[in-house]
């Protein structure tokens, strides 16, 4: 614009005068594409102390009828890597979630600090969240379209998937049957990380098989062998925590420095993932805006006033 201008005119502060109406020109912004790379760098979700103090849940969704059942809830210790998988149903609302984790997780670990879901409504409504509220449970919602929020938990449906397409029946109908082997089996797998299994991290011993060879080996002495399980705890939260750092480092490498947002800023909102009313994607505002900055949740993540 700035070259049509000067054609014809000329001021002192031409070209400032210039910048600043396309700045300021909404429709320029609506339309125009950033080639930049991502804004905000990785923050981490920290490594527990102790096992089932944090954990992550998700629902494999859209199964073949099985039992009655066509939904898996998945839950994972973020600590030790255990799993258990609870057959259900899509309709599954938020007592119900609730129930099953007093039947099936509560029941052996007792009560957790934190959960870390996706936006489902059995996970973060208003049941959920005066329930986590009395409980003193830390309910932590990852946002849309940002699964490096819990990514754990993708890697681990996809895992779980793989396993139930290796053993089902060509009519798929029985998955339901082969969920405890599938839950038993990934417990008894040495993790990439950590190098131990799930099991030997909360048994503190190996699962019988029935297979194993005979063994002549002499008695480790009691103190010694609690001293060993406590090393290897401490050894694998470092293992844990390399890990996280190792990723985050990796992220960041192509990623900018989130600005620091102030409540009433104003922001312009990306539409990468909405919708609207316009037959065409491709032709549609890439960009709205800008609102008011009502609340800064965290450096990556604000909440804004979206106007009418």
């Amino acid at each position: 614009m700035l070259e049509l201008v000067s054609q014809n005119y000329w001021w002192p502060g031409l070209s400032r005068y210039v910048t600043r109406f396309v700045a300021g020109c909404n429709v320029c912004n609506w339309t125009k594409t950033f080639p930049m790379q991502k804004v905000g760098k990785l923050i981490p979700n920290k490594v527990p102390n102790q096992h089932w103090q944090v954990i992550s849940i998700d629902m494999i969704r859209e199964l073949l009828d099985s039992k009655g059942y066509n939904a898996v809830l998945v839950v994972v210790d973020c600590l030790s890597k255990q799993i258990h998988t609870i057959p259900t149903v899509t309709s599954l609302d938020s007592a119900g979630v609730a129930q099953l984790f007093l039947k099936h997780v509560w029941h052996h670990h007792g009560l957790l600090e934190e959960v870390i879901s996706n936006h489902r409504p059995a996970f973060v409504s208003n049941f959920s969240c005066k329930l986590a509220a009395l409980l003193g449970v830390k309910l932590t919602p990852s946002t849309s379209y940002h699964l490096q929020t819990d990514g754990q938990m993708e890697h681990m449906n996809q895992e779980i998937e793989a396993y139930l397409c290796i053993f089902v029946s060509h009519q798929q109908d029985d998955w339901a049957d082969w969920l405890p082997l599938v839950e038993f089996a990934y417990n008894n797998k040495v993790h990439t990380a950590m190098r131990w299994t799930p099991f030997e991290l909360n048994a503190r011993q190996h699962p019988h098989l029935g297979v194993e060879p005979m063994k002549m080996s002499t008695v480790e002495a009691a103190d010694s062998f609690a001293r060993q399980l406590d090393r290897a705890q401490e050894e694998v939260k470092a293992a844990l925590e390399w890990v996280v750092d190792n990723m985050k480092w990796y992220y960041d490498w192509n990623c900018q420095t989130v600005p620091e947002y102030k409540v009433r800023d104003k922001a312009w909102l990306s539409l990468q993932n909405y919708s609207s009313d316009h037959p065409m994607k491709k032709l549609d505002h890439k960009w709205a805006g800008p609102f008011t900055i009502t609340k800064v949740i965290s450096p990556a993540t604000i909440k804004l006033h979206l106007s009418s």
